[in-house]
């Protein structure tokens, strides 16, 4: 993992990543990428699946004689992984748009049908909506 602090210097934490492919902290599972070593949130791991990427930026506060760090609130892109490939998305029409285009008008009539609202959705519905889009693909 890097971060920059405020004065532009790298830091890298190295996880053993040989010896860890996956995880769960809480009720959250993670997956690292190979060959970047990116740690991902995912959510339903099948044919479509959705990842998030959480960073944070680390910023240094205080005076010369006294050292003082604070992280940012957690940033997170969004990725769809279908068919071993990841996709970026931002929004509901970012997000139909990585499908084929056999798929999207479904896709979009179920976001719309559930009221789903991409960029602010709990874990939890992103599921049900992933769960529905793996559907379409079997």
């Amino acid at each position: 993992m890097k971060f920059i602090n405020n004065q532009n210097a790298e830091t890298v934490i190295k996880l053993p990543t040989t010896a860890i492919e996956e995880f769960t902290i809480e009720d959250k599972h993670f997956i690292i990428k190979q060959p970047d070593y990116h740690i991902y949130q995912i959510i339903r791991k099948e044919n479509v699946s959705i990842y998030y990427k959480w960073d944070k930026i680390i910023e240094f506060k205080g005076r010369s004689d006294h050292k003082e760090y604070c992280f940012s609130k957690p940033l997170r892109k969004k990725y769809l992984f279908i068919n071993n490939k990841l996709y970026l998305y931002r929004n509901k029409r970012t997000f139909v748009k990585c499908f084929p285009p056999e798929y999207q008008d479904n896709i979009k009539c179920y976001i719309k049908e559930n009221n789903i609202k991409i960029k602010k959705e709990p874990d939890n519905k992103m599921d049900q909506l992933i769960t529905y889009c793996n559907t379409l693909f079997n």
